[in-house]
């Protein structure tokens, strides 16, 4: 009967624990194999019992802390190691698993340091891409006290600026004055304040912040700040200008700014409207992404609203603009090319006009006429609002009547037209007994005073006409 607990031959041994004969004989020199040779034999006579190859195997992997050879039993007495079952081996010696527990101390710390390292160089990809890092880019903001916090996407802070103004606005004034122009809901013009834009291409959106107070002094400061929080620029709105004798100081206050991409390189320019306070002129810049002024333009009064839109077809845009003029007390509507923004509007009257300021370059000039019984307490007119259609035809929305005046794209004047507020406060008039019915052809009549500025002749015309030529 073959004995299966004894190996007669390296060739035996070696199938047993799987390796070849060479291996064996390495671990017998290194490793003290359990392998035993017959004295007086042949060259090569080995023999090894299976119970000390196990228990070797277990020494070897740490698995058997009594798993000695040559260790005293319970009696004392000398003895072989103890034996492990048939199936506790074989799950111990299957391929390359077997390999690695038989191999040397420092062999197999470092195949054992190879798999820390695996395991870990997993984990760690594993956890890049499920957990991303915290975004940088500007999103969103609050208003602490006198300083803006700026967010990321997620809400969290990724840095602060103290803006030197103690009483700055809160968060709902620039929570209303976010981003674009909007228009209220008295369809009054809105202009940001606040805008988060890569307006340089550089691939970071930068912040444009202008300071608004609660006293509304000492506030006309456009501030653009990087995506990491580093001042790139900053713009002081107005300065000291004389109109007739009276000195305007240089304390404005910005009404508001928009974004366009106004000749197409890709990088955005900034419209900033600023005025007097508490009074007049109200000055219009245009901006590049560095904070260099490209235009400016003086109005004799408050402007409103602007829009930007090709309005002659030749591929760039002109700016519509909307607002008042003291001196005529009445609403104006006025058209530039970008690439000449510069003067101040035309005037008659010397108190209205300042030394400082060179002729207007402005393409149309036009007066809008109030109409005269209404609020006589308040005899100015201004116009509130801008709107623009496909067809490039513009309405301008009158603050105090509520009438609307219609131009083409060429500026030819055709109609006005009345709205819910317009007649709201005629037949309130009429009730009180204040006013007679106005006649059927009275609007007709009103657009009739619709004035134009001619640059070539200096004066005001009831014809369409130009300030400047294309």
């Amino acid at each position: 009967m073959c004995n299966t607990s004894l190996f007669r031959s390296w060739k035996e041994i070696s199938a047993y624990l799987g390796v070849d004969k060479r291996t064996c004989l390495r671990w017998e020199k290194k490793l003290a194999l359990p392998v035993h040779r017959i004295e007086g034999g042949a060259k090569g006579s080995v023999f090894a019992y299976k119970e000390e190859l196990d228990a070797w195997i277990l020494v070897r992997s740490g698995q058997h802390p009594k798993a000695v050879l040559s260790v005293e039993d319970e009696s004392g007495e000398k003895g072989h190691p103890p034996t492990i079952s048939r199936e506790e081996l074989s799950r111990l010696i299957r391929g390359r698993v077997f390999r690695q527990i038989l191999a040397p101390p420092r062999t197999r710390r470092l195949l054992i340091g190879f798999h820390v390292l695996a395991i870990a160089a997993i984990a760690a990809l594993f956890f890049l891409l499920r957990v991303k890092p915290m975004s940088r880019s500007p999103h969103g903001f609050r208003i602490e006290g006198e300083h803006l916090v700026v967010l990321n996407p997620r809400g969290k802070e990724i840095w602060r600026k103290d803006t030197g103004f103690r009483d700055l606005l809160g968060q709902d004034f620039y929570g209303s004055r976010l981003q674009t122009r909007r228009l209220d809901e008295t369809e009054r013009a809105v202009f940001p304040c606040l805008a988060f834009k890569d307006i340089d291409l550089d691939g970071g959106r930068e912040v444009l912040f202008a300071a608004k107070t609660a006293d509304e002094m000492s506030e006309g400061v456009l501030f653009c700040y990087a995506a990491d929080g580093r001042e790139r620029w900053r713009f002081k709105a107005g300065r000291d200008l004389v109109f007739g004798d009276r000195l305007f100081p240089a304390d404005y206050r910005i009404q508001g700014f928009d974004l366009c991409d106004i000749d197409r390189n890709g990088d955005l320019e900034i419209l900033l409207l600023a005025f007097h306070k508490p009074d007049w002129p109200c000055q219009f810049v245009l901006l590049d992404a560095r904070g260099k002024i490209l235009g400016e333009y003086w109005n004799a009064g408050q402007w409103s609203d602007f829009q930007v839109v090709d309005l002659n077809g030749d591929g760039r845009v002109e700016i519509v603009a909307a607002g008042v003029n003291n001196e005529y007390r009445t609403g104006v509507l006025a058209v530039f090319d970008p690439a000449q923004v510069s003067g101040m509007s035309p005037q008659l009257e010397s108190g209205f006009r300042s030394a400082g300021l060179s002729r207007g370059t402005e393409k149309f000039y036009v007066r809008l006429p109030r109409v005269p019984f209404l609020r006589p307490e308040e005899p100015v007119e201004s116009a509130k609002s801008l709107f623009l259609y496909e067809n490039k035809d513009i309405s301008v929305l009158m603050a105090e009547s509520g009438l609307f005046a219609h131009f083409n794209s060429a500026l030819v004047f055709l109609g006005f037209s009345s709205s819910h507020t317009f007649e709201r406060q005629v037949n309130l008039l009429l009730a009180g007994g204040k006013i007679a019915l106005p006649p059927s052809d009275f609007l007709e009549t009103l657009g009739k005073k619709v004035l134009y500025w001619d640059g070539q002749a200096r004066a005001w015309t009831p014809r369409q006409a130009m300030s400047s030529t294309w």
